[in-house]
């Protein structure tokens, strides 16, 4: 990942952001990374503790990788979009493995796409427009 982050987007405060990665040195990154910028950040491991952690409360959004143990990221945003108090849930994918046409076929029903390694300035704007009031419009893939 790269360390440029100039992006200029201001966090909405105290905003929920629940992390779903496998690999703890990227979780541990980048809830860092969205802590200094003023979010509040739940760090999980993959797709069942991600759904577990949203029934005990509601993140503001979900940022979650696609492979990873027990329930992979596209299996949780299915399950998100199958309920109605999740199914509005923004979601950003972060993965190394997908392009941005492989996940658009997926029919994910996301907000946004990056691209591991993922430049933090590309992710800290998506997140400001993930929690952006919303506008209808879907936030173009980064790097796909």
């Amino acid at each position: 990942m790269s360390q440029s982050a100039s992006a200029e987007a201001v966090p909405t405060p105290g905003a929920l952001i629940l992390f779903a990665d496998d690999e703890g040195t990227i979780r541990k990154m980048v809830g860092a990374y969205l802590r200094r910028r003023g979010y509040e950040v739940a760090l999980v491991e993959d797709g069942e503790q991600a759904w577990a952690a949203i029934q005990r409360r509601r993140p503001q959004l979900l940022i979650t990788d696609i492979n990873m143990p027990r329930l992979d990221g596209l299996g949780l945003i299915a399950r998100l979009r199958a309920h109605p108090d999740t199914s509005l849930l923004p979601v950003i994918i972060l993965t190394a493995t997908l392009s941005a046409a492989e996940v658009a076929r997926s029919g994910w029903g996301g907000t946004g796409l990056l691209v591991k390694p993922v430049e933090l300035a590309a992710l800290a704007s998506a997140v400001a427009r993930a929690l952006a009031p919303p506008t209808g419009e879907m936030i173009s893939p980064v790097g796909g």
